[in-house]
C-alpha cells in the first residue's frame, strides 16, 4: 500500500484526484487531505504518508513553502507538485524544496507511474530492512527512487 496525502485548496480537485488515484491502482490509499500548506505540514507527522501531492497556489501557505517545511521535519517520502502553473524558476524552487516532479493538472495520469515507482521503492526498502534484521547488510534505496533529471514541465 502507498499512503498518499493530497493537498489542494479546492475540495473538488481533492475529491476528483482521490477518486482517480484509488481507481487507477488498488494499492494507492489516500490517507488524508489538506486544504492548504500549513494544514499539510501539521498532518505529515500524524499521517506519515509515503507520497504528498501538493498544489502550488494555496491560501495560508503555498506548496513550495509547505514542501520546505515538510522536508525540514525529516519526511523521506516523495513529494510531487500538481499544478496549473509552470516555469523554469518554479522547477528550480520546487527541486530545492524537495519536490521530485511537477505534474500539470491536465496530465493527472502522469502521477500513476510516479507513485508506482514509490511503491516499488517501498517494497525494496522493506525487503532490505528485513535482510538487515536477518544480518544481511544493504543500503536503503528510497533516496535513489527519483534521480534528478531535467525534464520539461507540461
Amino acid at each position: 500500500m502507498v499512503r498518499i496525502l493530497i493537498v489542494d485548496d479546492s475540495e473538488s480537485v481533492r475529491k476528483q484526484l482521490r477518486t482517480f488515484l484509488q481507481t487507477a491502482d488498488a494499492t494507492f490509499v489516500v490517507c488524508g487531505e489538506a486544504g492548504d500548506g500549513r494544514e499539510a505540514v501539521a498532518k505529515v507527522d500524524e499521517l506519515k504518508p509515503d507520497v504528498i501531492i501538493l498544489d502550488l497556489a494555496m491560501p495560508v501557505m503555498d506548496g513550495v513553502t509547505a514542501a520546505q517545511e515538510i522536508s525540514k521535519q525529516g519526511h523521506t517520502g516523495a513529494m510531487f507538485m500538481y499544478t496549473l502553473h509552470s516555469s523554469h524558476q518554479l522547477e528550480l524552487e520546487a527541486e530545492k524544496a524537495g519536490i521530485r516532479r511537477i505534474v500539470s493538472k491536465p496530465a493527472a495520469v502522469e502521477l500513476v507511474p510516479l507513485i508506482r515507482e514509490v511503491a516499488t521503492g517501498l517494497r525494496h526498502a522493506t525487503h532490505q530492512t528485513q535482510n538487515e534484521q536477518s544480518g544481511l547488510s544493504g543500503k536503503d534505496s528510497r533516496s535513489r527512487l527519483f534521480p534528478k533529471r531535467n525534464s520539461s514541465v507540461s
